[in-house]
C-alpha cells in the first residue's frame, strides 16, 4: 500500500485526490482450481461488495479475470448529497503493472459513477 497526494478530475471536473492504492495478484490465496473457477468465485464476492454505497467494482472482463487486482480509496472534498466530502473505494483489475501510478489510476477514472456509488462524509464524525 502506499499513499499519495495525486488529484484527478473526473468528466464533470470534479477533483479526486487518491488517498491509497493497493495492487495484489488476483489469484494470490488460491491453492487449487482452475481460473475460470477462481474467476467466478472472486466475482460473486465482489458482488456482494457492489451492493454497498461506497464501493464500485469495475469489471470490464470476459471470463478468466486479469492478473492483478486494485483497490483505490478516493475522496473529493465536494459531497454528493450533503456533508463536507465524500468518498468511493473503487475495485478493479488490469492484465499489467507497466503504467505509471497516474496512469493507472487515470485509465479507470472514466467508469467510475461517483455521484451514485459515493458517501458523503462530515469532518464533524472524525
Amino acid at each position: 500500500m502506499m499513499d499519495s497526494d495525486e488529484v484527478y478530475a473526473l468528466a464533470d471536473g470534479r477533483q479526486i485526490h487518491l488517498d491509497w492504492i493497493r495492487v495484489s495478484r488476483t489469484f494470490l490465496g488460491f491453492m487449487v482450481g482452475l481460473p475460470q473457477a477462481c474467476s467466478t468465485h472472486i466475482r460473486e464476492e465482489l458482488r456482494q461488495k457492489a451492493e454497498l454505497r461506497g464501493w464500485q467494482v469495475i469489471d470490464m472482463h470476459g471470463e478468466i479475470l486479469p492478473r492483478f487486482q486494485c483497490i483505490a480509496s478516493l475522496t473529493s472534498y465536494e459531497c454528493v448529497r450533503s456533508g463536507d466530502y465524500s468518498y468511493l473505494d473503487v475495485f478493479w483489475f488490469v492484465d499489467s503493472l507497466d503504467v505509471s501510478l497516474r496512469g493507472f489510476v487515470a485509465d479507470v477514472l472514466p467508469h467510475v459513477d461517483w455521484d451514485h456509488r459515493a458517501l458523503d462524509g462530515s469532518w464533524d464524525d472524525m
